[in-house]
């Protein structure tokens, strides 16, 4: 996931895109609906949890900060990576 464009400016740069797609993922993975669904599973985690999600320091990110990040996202750019790594995975040709 690092290697997906981070359109954000530098203000919105507090957390890493990959630790905040991350995040996103996992509570999908969990069943959960919604970023702020993902908002509530980020508050809940330990610290461990949160270190391997990359994010060093509390708390992680709001909804509001979910939200926005997602919106400005390119999704072709996220899509065309996502499915390179899973093509990679399978041992198919890029």
């Amino acid at each position: 996931m690092e290697r997906i464009p981070d359109p954000r400016g530098r203000q919105g740069r507090d957390y890493r895109l990959w630790s905040i797609l991350g995040l996103i993922l996992v509570s999908m993975l969990c069943g959960r609906r919604g970023m702020k669904a993902a908002f509530h599973l980020g508050r809940s985690l330990t610290r461990e949890q949160k270190r391997q999600l990359g994010f060093m320091r509390d708390p992680t990110p709001c909804h509001a900060t979910l939200t926005e990040t997602l919106r400005v996202l390119d999704a072709l750019a996220v899509a065309d990576i996502l499915g390179a790594v899973v093509m990679a995975d399978n041992g198919d040709d890029l």
